[in-house]
């Protein structure tokens, strides 16, 4: 689910500052934030039928959870990005729910492993 060398590298910076952990964690909660707004706007493309729309917010998605480590979400969401660029697959034919729940976990696993990490 996580890449394990993206997180370690986070890991491994948050560990330079007393506050690293914590800081990873308002990350992930900006993440979260913001990968939720977009999924918003990616089911209202794929309900409208845009494939453009789709393909450039699945690929802004999955950059953002590639940079967190977040692997499997990404995955999907290059996937669907993969998928609509090559016409085999349509905006309309996008499973957001699946890719709401890819999310949340991933956003689950990283909040655990990032509060772990955290003194106190």
């Amino acid at each position: 689910m996580l890449d394990a060398g993206i997180v370690a590298s986070l890991l491994d910076l948050a560990a330079m500052s007393d506050d690293g952990a914590a800081q990873l964690l308002q990350l992930v909660e900006l993440f979260s934030r913001d990968a939720a707004t977009r999924l918003g706007a990616l089911a209202a493309a794929a309900a409208s039928d845009d494939d453009r729309a789709v393909m450039t917010l699945a690929h802004s998605l999955a950059g953002s959870a590639a940079n967190l480590g977040a692997r499997t979400f990404a995955d999907a969401c290059r996937d669907i990005e993969h998928g609509i660029e090559s016409g085999s697959c349509r905006a309309d034919a996008v499973d957001v729910a699946a890719l709401q729940d890819a999310l949340a976990c991933a956003v689950a696993a990283l909040r655990q492993l990032f509060g772990d990490a955290a003194p106190g």
